[in-house]
C-alpha cells in the first residue's frame, strides 16, 4: 500500500509540475539582449476568477481587458470585465494603476453589466476629464447610458452617465453596439454604427454618424452614407476619428454569400455640419482588411486587397496612388517618420498553423520602392505592432522582436516573459498598446499579463537582471487541478 501511495504522490507531482513549471530560466529570459531599446517596468496579471465561458463549462480564467489602455502623467487607466451571469455578460470595472509599479490604486465596479459580445469600451479625454463610451445599458441606474464619468480619486461611487442613447437620432440608437464605434472631437462625442433594416419595407444598409455636445447633452449633427451592397447586420466594426478637417468613419462588413466575403466601407464627413463630403468601399475579399484607420493630416490609407494599399486625398476621396506589396498584408499600419509601416506574409497567420511573416516599410508619398526590413518571424495571430522613437516591436509570442526603422540589421529578439509549459506559446502573445512617446502596454489576452515597456534607447551594461516574474503560475496551477480526479483511478492495495 504504501508503494502505492508513492506513486500516487509521483504522479500528481508531475501533473502539478507540467501544468506551473516553465523552461529552465536562461540569460534570454534574464535580461534583455545588448541594445535592446526598451526595458520592462513591470508585469502584473489581471484577476484570475473561477467562471464560466461559453462553450467551455467552468474553468479558471483571467478577467478579460475590454479597453486600449491609456496613460493619465502617473497613472494608466483601463477597463476590466468580470463574466456574470454564466458567462453571459461582463461586470464592468475602472481600474486605475500606478504608471511606476503597477500597484492597482482604485477600482470601481459600474453597477450594471453589458452582453458578452459588446463588452467592448473606449476610454475618451473629452473637454480635459476622461470617460468612459460602451454600449447602451439594458437597465441600471442610467438606463440606455453610453458615456460614463470617470470617477476621481475621492468619489466613492461613479457618476450617473453624462449620455444616454436617447441624445442620438432614433434610428441609430437601436443600434450602437460596443465602444468601437466612438471618439473624442474636443467637447463632442463621436459615434457611429450601421443601420441595417431600418424597416421591413426598406432593406438597405447605412454608415451613421453623429456628434453631441458633451456640456450640453444635446445632438449637434448627425450624417450617413448608404452602404452599396448587401451585408450581414450581425458581424460589422466600425471605427470613428477626426483627422484634420474631416471626421472619418470606417465599417469593416461581410457580404452573405459567396467565397469574397468582406468588403469596407470609408465615409467622410463635415466635422461642423454633418454633410457628408465622399463615400468609398473597397473590393471583396476573403478576409478582413487588416488596416483599420491609418491616415495623417491629408491621406487615409487602404488595403484594397489583400497585397495592395492605396492612399486616397482626405478632401474628397481620390486615390493618390497605389503600392503592390507581393505579398498579403496580415498586420494594421503605423505611421514614422513619413513611411507606412505593416507586415506581410505568403498566408494569414492562424492558431496551429503559424506563418512565417516580415515587415514592411512604404513612403506616404507613394513614391520610391517598398522597403523591406531584414529579418522575419513567425506569428500564430495577426502582429499587433507599436512604434516608439525609431523601434519597431512586436510581441508574437513569449518574446518581443524590435527592429530599427533606420538601418537594414536584423531584429533584436528579447524572450520577455518567462513561458511555462503546457500550453502554446501564442497564448502568450500580446496586443501592444502605444500609451505615449516613450512607453506602451504588453496585454497577453490569453493570460491575462499586463507589461509595461519604456523606451530606452541607450546601450545596456551586461550586468544581469533579475528573472521576468511567471505572472502566470498561479493561472497554470489552478489549471493544473481538474486533471488530478483521475489518480483516484489507481489501483489500491
Amino acid at each position: 500500500m504504501a508503494r502505492w501511495r508513492f506513486l500516487e504522490v509521483l504522479a500528481l507531482g508531475s501533473l502539478v509540475a507540467a501544468g506551473c513549471a516553465g523552461p529552465p530560466a536562461g540569460p534570454s529570459a534574464a535580461q534583455p539582449p545588448l541594445g535592446m531599446p526598451v526595458q520592462r517596468k513591470w508585469v502584473v496579471s489581471l484577476p484570475q476568477r473561477f467562471q464560466q465561458a461559453i462553450w467551455r463549462g467552468y474553468m479558471f480564467m483571467p478577467d478579460k481587458l475590454l479597453s486600449p489602455v491609456v496613460r493619465d502623467d502617473d497613472r494608466v487607466l483601463s477597463v476590466e470585465g468580470q463574466l456574470v451571469e454564466e458567462g453571459f455578460a461582463r461586470r464592468l470595472r475602472l481600474i486605475e494603476r500606478s504608471a511606476a509599479s503597477g500597484k492597482v490604486l482604485s477600482e470601481r465596479v459600474l453597477a450594471s453589466a453589458v452582453p458578452e459580445d459588446q463588452g467592448r469600451c473606449r476610454i475618451l479625454r473629452i473637454d480635459g476629464a476622461w470617460y468612459v463610451a460602451h454600449a447602451p445599458w439594458a437597465e441600471g441606474p442610467t438606463p440606455r447610458g453610453i458615456l460614463t464619468p470617470w470617477p476621481s480619486p475621492k468619489q466613492k461611487q461613479v457618476d450617473l452617465d453624462a449620455i444616454r442613447a436617447a441624445v442620438l437620432p432614433e434610428k441609430m440608437a437601436r443600434y450602437v453596439r460596443d465602444g468601437d464605434g466612438f471618439a473624442a472631437d474636443g467637447r463632442h462625442l463621436l459615434v457611429s454604427a450601421v443601420l441595417a433594416r431600418v424597416s421591413e419595407s426598406d432593406t438597405r444598409a447605412w454608415l451613421a454618424v453623429a456628434s453631441v455636445d458633451v456640456k450640453e447633452s444635446s445632438l449637434a449633427w448627425s450624417g450617413q452614407a448608404r452602404i452599396p451592397f448587401a451585408i450581414d447586420r450581425h458581424r460589422t466594426r466600425v471605427r470613428v476619428e477626426r483627422f484634420g478637417g474631416v471626421v472619418l468613419a470606417h465599417a469593416s462588413l461581410v457580404v452573405p454569400h459567396g467565397r469574397q466575403r468582406c468588403r469596407d466601407l470609408y465615409a467622410a464627413f463635415d466635422p461642423e455640419t454633418g454633410r457628408l463630403l465622399w463615400s468609398r468601399s473597397t473590393q471583396a475579399s476573403r478576409q478582413p482588411s487588416a488596416f483599420d484607420l491609418v491616415a495623417d493630416g491629408q491621406r487615409v490609407f487602404i488595403q484594397s486587397d489583400e497585397s495592395t494599399i492605396e492612399a486616397w486625398q482626405l478632401a474628397n476621396g481620390a486615390v493618390m496612388w497605389q503600392q503592390d506589396v507581393d505579398a498579403i498584408i496580415v498586420a494594421d499600419g503605423a505611421l514614422a517618420d513619413g513611411e507606412l509601416i505593416t507586415f506581410v506574409g505568403d498566408d494569414y497567420p492562424a492558431p496551429g498553423s503559424p506563418a512565417v511573416v516580415r515587415p514592411i516599410a512604404v513612403s506616404t508619398s507613394g513614391q520610391g520602392q517598398v522597403r523591406r526590413l531584414s529579418g522575419e518571424m513567425r506569428a500564430a495571430v495577426s502582429p499587433s505592432l507599436a512604434v516608439l522613437g525609431r523601434w519597431l516591436l512586436v510581441a508574437p509570442d513569449d518574446r518581443l522582436y524590435a527592429w530599427s526603422l533606420l538601418g537594414d540589421s536584423s531584429p533584436l529578439v528579447w524572450q520577455c516573459w518567462r513561458f511555462p509549459g503546457g500550453l502554446l506559446p501564442e497564448d502568450a502573445a500580446g496586443v501592444l498598446h502605444r500609451l505615449d512617446a516613450k512607453s506602451m502596454m504588453s496585454v497577453a489576452p490569453a493570460t491575462g499579463a499586463l507589461t509595461l515597456l519604456e523606451l530606452d534607447e541607450p546601450l545596456r551594461s551586461s550586468e544581469p537582471e533579475a528573472p521576468a516574474p511567471d505572472v502566470r503560475k498561479r493561472f497554470y496551477r489552478r489549471r493544473a487541478l481538474p486533471f488530478t480526479p483521475w489518480l483516484a483511478m489507481l489501483p489500491r492495495r
